[in-house]
């Protein structure tokens, strides 16, 4: 999102984001913190076949230590495994992602990841007018589940890096899926209230309103799924 204030309250989400920007964090996250920047275009080439232009991956460049991304790595696979966003889980492959809604139901979200593909789904209005109680937990990751089914079909199963389960050969470390590091999608999101908390243990206490967040285009006060 450009420059980004050094303020405490950071980590509550007082930045504004939007889907694309979310696919790269979460890419990154994916590949063990390593930057993973987006791009549209592969190769440019003429009528003929003869390549005019190929695009240049950039070196490898260490955003967050390891061992951090890899620990959110794992908290992320327990909120589709077990917590708000249960209806992402693909059959047979490893999917680590986070739910989002805003204050009055204005936005919700949905991004995700395998150790193939990242997608980020965000669901609202485009006046910011309300929407109807869509949280990022129901519809945002049923439609994220819907898009990246399809692209999963024939392609090996690549474990997630994640601390506690192992290291696969995939995103992270240059293996079948670094050819597709910048082909981030960004789709649709949407959640729901529970008694669970996100990564899916029962909570006694619950405040009123818990952090902040910034929807696709303005600051927003995010509600917990």
């Amino acid at each position: 999102p450009g420059k980004v204030p050094a303020f405490p309250s950071l980590a509550l989400g007082i930045v504004e984001t939007n889907p694309l920007e979310v696919a790269q964090a979460y890419a990154t996250i994916a590949r063990s913190g390593k930057i993973t920047p987006a791009f549209g275009v592969v190769e440019v080439r003429e009528r003929g076949g003869e390549v005019l232009w190929r695009r240049q991956t950039p070196p490898d460049r260490q955003a967050i230590p390891a061992d951090d991304a890899e620990s959110l790595v794992t908290m992320m696979r327990a909120v589709v495994e077990h917590g708000t966003g249960r209806r992402a889980k693909l059959e047979g492959r490893g999917v680590a992602g986070k739910t989002g809604t805003t204050q009055e139901y204005r936005d919700a979200w949905f991004g995700g990841y395998t150790g193939n593909y990242v997608g980020v789904v965000w669901m609202g209005k485009d006046d910011f007018t309300v929407t109807n109680r869509v949280t990022g937990g129901r519809v945002p990751a049923q439609i994220w589940k819907e898009a990246m089914a399809p692209l999963h079909i024939g392609e090996p199963v690549v474990e997630l890096n994640q601390r506690g389960f192992g290291r696969g050969r995939g995103i992270a470390d240059g293996g079948y899926g670094a050819p597709r590091q910048g082909w981030l999608s960004s789709l649709f999101n949407y959640r729901s209230r529970s008694r669970r908390s996100e990564y899916g243990e029962q909570r006694s206490f619950r405040p009123r309103s818990s952090r902040l967040g910034v929807g696709p285009r303005r600051r927003r006060r995010w509600n917990t799924d």
